[in-house]
Order: structure tokens, then C-alpha cells, then sequence
């Protein structure tokens, strides 16, 4: 298409077009839309697309007709000329910055900090002998502007009027991070950043935001500690607020995970403005994301802790005991109880922080050591200081007992709950770990809505195995029957019968009366429905002693582990002994075997 004569057109789609249009027709040119104007003579220059506040040198040639011939030649030539500049904003339509040319700010007060208007202003331009000036472009905000040069003749010039004309769109540098919540920071909790965008001398870009469609910064993270097999970049969400002078704030920023990150901000088009100018900014010192690890450091919200299952302990919850919730079982006082810690984000639904974990290399080591202490309740007080009393013991967790956020229940020396007194009541006992104060972050499982604590309990009984005298003929198997016991709500001695885990050994007998000897003493455990001689198969076992005929008395002791011993003749906790009698007969009757 070529326009000939001076003057003004509008172009337009004759209708109905063929093809027809699917949307509706548009121009991006002139005043009114569509119209096209043709000078005799003109200014040519063009701003290029441009990072904000970075200089442009741009030529602008003076052009006019060569006559008839459909030429332009230079309409001045070494000389200089008052040319006034206008800037007008297109997108965002308004603004508060101006176009500054040769360092001229284009507004009636000659301001850098006033907006464009109107009036624009006046900038000498010196035309080399081809009719080109070099002059220099500059624009400390964002966004698409219009630019007209205007000349108006005076003396010799008279009546000469020349214009030009060119749209340019500068794009923000890059995104700078300020105002990070102070830290550490609890995982899967809101935390707050705000966005700049920023110009070439690092100022903020006010109309960035303001777009017709309004550009839109993403928020991200790059995961900088730990780093290794296993861990993890967890999941991070959040989004900024509306842009205002340039700057954007997101109150919900979360990060699911344990470790430190830098965060990192891009523009979400990737072109600002269609103009094939990106932005992007990170925490990073440097500048490359995942450098420098400059957020503040993020540590679990909670813990939990439950009891574990670990060789039948603890045993299930026999008849006539209600035991707790978190486990249907009970474990004696004094005894370990298999336990897992596992380090959580505070998420609505609660997820491990696996990067809460020991490494060798300290830069990568996230776990803390940890201290374990008895609680009466879930997210209640002490029980050294509620009834019936008693100490824990075993309770140190070495930060090198987590792996993938939780300590394995074989890895750790198992907790001990002790009553005060022998023998107590069963008691409902509950575990709660905190980090130990010297070197962490007071991370607990006391929650701060303690009833969403989950600490895991057991009920504690106090125990005992139980062995009785035993008499009979030396000719027979003299059986003698041990029996683990606890002590009920009722305060009875009961058959502890779900316990089929505590281990006993017979110790050496010790030979009383004789004529009988050590050497003629043979124990056999007798047979059961569990698989081991030296386990007690639910609660109970019988051993079975052999005199070679040989009559007298032993005292035979069932070495019991150190929870299960009694002060049974004074108040020394002991296994418990029992006297073996062979030859003493419990009427005058003569045993029909004894015939044979």
C-alpha cells in the first residue's frame, strides 16, 4: 500500500470481506485509529525496545521530498534546531515518569521526577550534513510510550512544520526480594517476601503492575541445603499481591520442607509487554539462583512420636486393662518402650520433613538432638509431677539418630518410665520430645493446640515374676511354676497372660540339704504353644527338675530382667527364688511309681 499525496487516510476493510474476519478488525496506528498521514517533511528516528533506565543513543534524520521523485532527501544539513519532544504513556495509559531526551525531561517543568504532558519540551538537536542528529533516550519506568518530534519554522523557515513520530517499551530489569520473614521459619507455615521490580540503577519501576493486562511475577524456590541422596525440594507455594509503585507483597509464601532456599521471581509472560524483554530476580547474592542460600533457615513445625512394635513389645492390652489410644498395649515399669520420632510441617495435613536428617557434612545436617520426657496425658503435664510420680531415664536422642526425618525405633536406646513407688497402679504414660535447648529451635510435640499433639503412650504397669516353693519325691519331675505377673487397678497380683516377650534365664541352683549335689539337678522347661524355652508364653512356664533319684533341697532363682524383680525379702529389688524340695511327700501315701 503507498499513499502519493500529502495529507491524511484512513484506512479500513471494505464489507463484507473475503475472507470474513473471525474477531473484529483493529489498527494500532494513528489519530484517529486507522488514519495514515503522509508530509513532505518529517522526522524519522526509532527508540528501540529497552531494559528501563538503560540510555538509547538514537539518530533522528531530518527528511524531506527530492520534488517529484518519490525520494527523501536530508532537510537539514549542519545545522542546529530547536526540535520539541512530546511523550504520551499507551500501556499503562497513565504515568508518573518522564521520557528524558539528551537528559531534557519531556514535561513543562523540565522535571525527572514530574510525568509527561502536553507541553513536552524543546531539545537542541545539531543535524550533521546528511540531516542526521545523535541524541540519547531515556525512561526510568516501564511500560509502552509514544514519542512526536515536532519542528515549527521561523524566519527563513516560516511556515515549515515537521513532524515524527515512534513508540518504544521498556521492560524492568530484574526482580529484587526484600521484607523475608525473619527466621527460622516453621515448614508448611505462611511466611511473607516482598517483589521489587527494578530499573538499570536499581529503583523501583512504579507503573509496572499497571498494565492494560497487568504483567505478573511468579514466585519460586530453588532448594540449596541439604543436598544428597534423599533429599528433598518439598513443595512450595504462594503468589504475590497487586503491584503498587512497583512493589508486590505475598503473605503466603510456604515451603513444606526442612533446609534453606533462595527464592527466585520471574516474570510469568516472559516477555514483558509481547516486547521479547524478560525479567527474573532471585535472593541469591550473585544473582544465580540457588547460589547462595540467603532465606533464613527452615526447621520442622512438630513432632510426633508413637510407640512401635519391636520383639512383642509392648505386650497387648490384657483383659481388664483400657489402654491408650495411640497403643493398645503396655510395657512394665522400668522397661524400654520401642519408639519413633518423626519430624512434621505444620500443613493442614501434616507431612514428614524428610530433610530433617543427619549427614556427616555439617552443611547438610538439618537434624537436632532431642530430649524425650514422660507426659500424664496427650499434650498434658509432666509425670514427675503428676500421681502417681515417677522418672524417665534413656530419654537423650542424638540428632544423629534421624534419618529421612524420623528415628528408626532400632536405632534408639528405648525411653524407661520408672514409678515412684513399688508396686503402683496401671498408669496411662505418654512420650514427648523437644529439641534440646542448647542447640535447637525448641521444635516439640506439644503443639500449640496441645489436643492436635500427637505423642504416643502406653499403659505402665508395675510387674514382677513370681516363683513358688515346690516339693515332692525325688523319684518324679519336680515342677515349679513361674508366673509374670501385674499389678491390677484393683491392687491384685494378676497372671500378666498376653506377655508371651520376657526372656528369663535359670540361674545356677544353690544346693540347701543333701544328700543331694548339684550335679544330680537337671532342669527341662516343659513344652508350650510358643516357640521359645527361654519366653514366656503368656505369662507363664514351668520348669521341670530332675534329682537322679537323690533327695534334699536347692534353692533354684529365675534370673528376671531388671524391671520384672521384686523386693521380695527386704527392699532390694531381686529375681525372684524359690525352694526345691525332693523327698518331702505331702501325705504318708506311697506313690504308685515309686513301686517300680
Amino acid at each position: 500500500m503507498q499513499v502519493t499525496t500529502v495529507g491524511s487516510v484512513v484506512f479500513g476493510v471494505t464489507s463484507p470481506a473475503t475472507p470474513a474476519a473471525t474477531n473484529a478488525t483493529t489498527c494500532n496506528f494513528g489519530s484517529p485509529s486507522c488514519t495514515f498521514t503522509a508530509s513532505s517533511a518529517g522526522f524519522v528516528f526509532a527508540v528501540p525496545n529497552h531494559v528501563s533506565e538503560v540510555l538509547q543513543t538514537v539518530n533522528v534524520s531530518a527528511v524531506k521530498t527530492a520534488g517529484n521523485a518519490l525520494a527523501c532527501v536530508p532537510a537539514f544539513a549542519s545545522v542546529a534546531k530547536n526540535v520539541t519532544f512530546k511523550c504520551a504513556y499507551a500501556n499503562p495509559v497513565s504515568g508518573t515518569l518522564p521520557v528524558r531526551v539528551n537528559g531534557i525531561a519531556l514535561n513543562a517543568a523540565g522535571s525527572a521526577g514530574a510525568a509527561c504532558d502536553a507541553s513536552g519540551k524543546a531539545v537542541s538537536l545539531s543535524f550533521g550534513a546528511t540531516g542526521v542528529a545523535s541524541t540519547t533516550f531515556q525512561y526510568a519506568d516501564v511500560g509502552n510510550l509514544n514519542l512526536t518530534a515536532t519542528y515549527t519554522g521561523s524566519g527563513a523557515d516560516t511556515g515549515l512544520v515537521m513532524t515524527g513520530s515512534d513508540s518504544f517499551i521498556a521492560a524492568p530489569k530484574d526482580f529484587a526480594f526484600s521484607a523475608i520473614t525473619a527466621g527460622p521459619i516453621k515448614a508448611g507455615n505462611n511466611f511473607s517476601a516482598t517483589v521489587t521490580a527494578r530499573n538499570n540503577a536499581n529503583v523501583a519501576t512504579p507503573n509496572f503492575g499497571k498494565e492494560n493486562a497487568p504483567e505478573q511475577v511468579t514466585v519460586g524456590r530453588v532448594r540449596y541445603k541439604p543436598v544428597g541422596t534423599g533429599m528433598s525440594d518439598g513443595d512450595f507455594i504462594g503468589s504475590l499481591g497487586a503491584f503498587n509503585l512497583g512493589a508486590a507483597t505475598a503473605n503466603n509464601l510456604n515451603w513444606s520442607e526442612v533446609g534453606i532456599i533462595d527464592l527466585s521471581a520471574t516474570l510469568a509472560s516472559g516477555s514483558y509487554l509481547a516486547s521479547g524483554l524478560t525479567a527474573s530476580g532471585s535472593t541469591g547474592a550473585t544473582g544465580a539462583i540457588g547460589s547462595d542460600g540467603a532465606v533464613v533457615r527452615f526447621i520442622p513445625d512438630h513432632f510426633d512420636t508413637a510407640v512401635a512394635l519391636v520383639a512383642g513389645v509392648p505386650m497387648p492390652c490384657p483383659t481388664g486393662l483400657t489402654c491408650p489410644a495411640q497403643y493398645n498395649g503396655f510395657a512394665y515399669s522400668g522397661q524400654g518402650v520401642p519408639l519413633t520420632i518423626t519430624a512434621k510441617n505444620g500443613l493442614s495435613t501434616p507431612t514428614p520433613t524428610v530433610n530433617y536428617n543427619y549427614s556427616a557434612t555439617a552443611a547438610d545436617s538439618f537434624s537436632k538432638a532431642v530430649t524425650l520426657s514422660a507426659v500424664a496425658s496427650v499434650g498434658g503435664s509432666a509425670m514427675v509431677t503428676t500421681a502417681p510420680g515417677g522418672g524417665a531415664s534413656s530419654v537423650a536422642v542424638p540428632a544423629s539418630s534421624f534419618a529421612l526425618g524420623t528415628t528408626p525405633p532400632t536405632t534408639l536406646a528405648y525411653p524407661v518410665f520408672t514409678f515412684a513407688a513399688t508396686p503402683t497402679v496401671p498408669t496411662d504414660v505418654y512420650w514427648r520430645a523437644i529439641e534440646t535447648a542448647s542447640a535447637g529451635d525448641g521444635v516439640s510435640s506439644l503443639r500449640a493446640t496441645s489436643a492436635s499433639s500427637v505423642e504416643g503412650g502406653v499403659k505402665v504397669v508395675s510387674g514382677r515374676i513370681r516363683l513358688p516353693n515346690a516339693y515332692g519325691s525325688e523319684r518324679l519331675g519336680l515342677p515349679m511354676a513361674a508366673t509374670v505377673q501385674y499389678f491390677d487397678a484393683l491392687s491384685h497380683w494378676v497372671t500378666s497372660g498376653t506377655d508371651s516377650a520376657t526372656a528369663f534365664a535359670i540361674a545356677t541352683p544353690v544346693i540347701i540339704k543333701g544328700p543331694l549335689v548339684l550335679a544330680n539337678l537337671t532342669p527341662t522347661v516343659s513344652a508350650d504353644t510358643c516357640a521359645s524355652s527361654v519366653v514366656f508364653c503368656k505369662g507363664l512356664k514351668t520348669i521341670i527338675w530332675d534329682s537322679a533319684n537323690v533327695s534334699g533341697s536347692a534353692d533354684i532363682t529365675v534370673t528376671a530382667p531388671s524391671w520384672l524383680q521384686y523386693p521380695w525379702t527386704s527392699t532390694t529389688a531381686t529375681s525372684p527364688t524359690a525352694r526345691a524340695t525332693f523327698g518331702i511327700y505331702k501325705s504318708p501315701l506311697i506313690y504308685r511309681r515309686e513301686n517300680y
